[in-house]
């Protein structure tokens, strides 16, 4: 995949002296760690089996093939290499082999529990596509997935469609790494759906850069950005009301939290409702 992780890294200042005496300081990010998931750092109990009692159904090897390919895979490819959804069918014998819990050897039998951090997010995104949704667990229907992860650019290249949908939730609240320069970096998240930024230092400047790398491919005609955006927290930011005009940009955008802001009335935007947007004065959570 060629789009890069994005990471808003802690910095860390060191002071050291010269011979001739002069101040000299050094600030570097501190080092990125490898995710739970790799295998190094699984616990045992959560790493793929070597060995079987009994033969693993087919679903079984397709899906592990799958993934040894998968990071090799242009765009195109990625999106061409989905087979049609099946539906996923339990166990329903005690001694027969469950698929899932062959793919996810820590998961429940009864409770289908999962620790999501030690689950490789291809394989949460080959078994939610190749499964109709309503046919695996409940639990099967979120994944956390840190932003930094060399992996999220997979979920961009997946669109909806009438029987499938991602729906990206970002919460960078209290961020302080996230300023008006690095909230660019989140114009690659183009499924995002909601997105909480109260409490940083982004400003109008920031959110106008935002609305700015709203673009359409000039080749396959594709939406590239955050068009998919509908719900925005800005509360306890340095926004005011000249936040409008690029608030106006973001065709789906419905719900904004301006609260503790410069906002002191809600922005006119047409189609909106003034209980969409919660300015200082209002205390209604998102």
């Amino acid at each position: 995949m060629s789009l890069p992780p994005i990471a808003f890294l802690s910095t860390k200042r060191t002071t050291a002296y010269d011979d001739s005496g002069s101040e000299i300081i050094k600030t570097s990010g501190l080092p990125p760690s490898s995710p739970l998931y790799h295998p190094s750092n699984l616990p045992s109990y959560c790493r793929p089996r070597k060995t079987f009692d009994k033969v693993p159904p087919l679903g079984f090897f397709c899906v592990m093939k799958y993934l040894e390919t998968i990071s090799l895979m242009n765009r195109d490819a990625f999106l061409d290499a989905w087979p049609s959804p099946v539906p996923y069918r339990n166990a329903e014998e005690p001694d027969e082999s469950d698929l899932l819990q062959l793919l996810i050897p820590h998961m429940h039998r009864q409770s289908r529990a999962v620790k999501w951090r030690y689950v490789d997010p291809r394989l949460w995104l080959t078994v939610i596509r190749v499964f109709w949704a309503n046919t695996l667990p409940p639990t099967f229907r979120k994944y956390p997935l840190p932003l930094a992860d060399p992996y999220l650019p997979y979920i961009q290249y997946i669109d909806p469609t009438p029987d499938f949908s991602l729906i990206v939730v970002l919460d960078l609240q209290k961020k302080k790494e996230l300023t008006d320069e690095s909230i660019l970096s989140l114009r690659t998240l183009h499924q995002l759906a909601v997105l909480e930024i109260s409490s940083t230092g982004v400003s109008n400047a920031g959110i106008a850069k935002l609305a700015e790398a709203l673009r359409v491919d000039e080749e396959d005609g594709s939406a590239r950005g955050t068009w998919r955006l509908r719900v925005l927290g800005l509360a306890n930011t340095l926004v005011d009301t000249m936040v409008e005009s690029s608030l106006r940009a973001f065709p789906l955008l419905s719900v904004v939290d301006l609260r503790d802001t410069r906002c002191k009335a809600p922005p006119v935007i047409h189609g909106w409702q003034q209980h969409d947007i919660l300015v200082s004065d209002q205390h209604t959570d998102l």
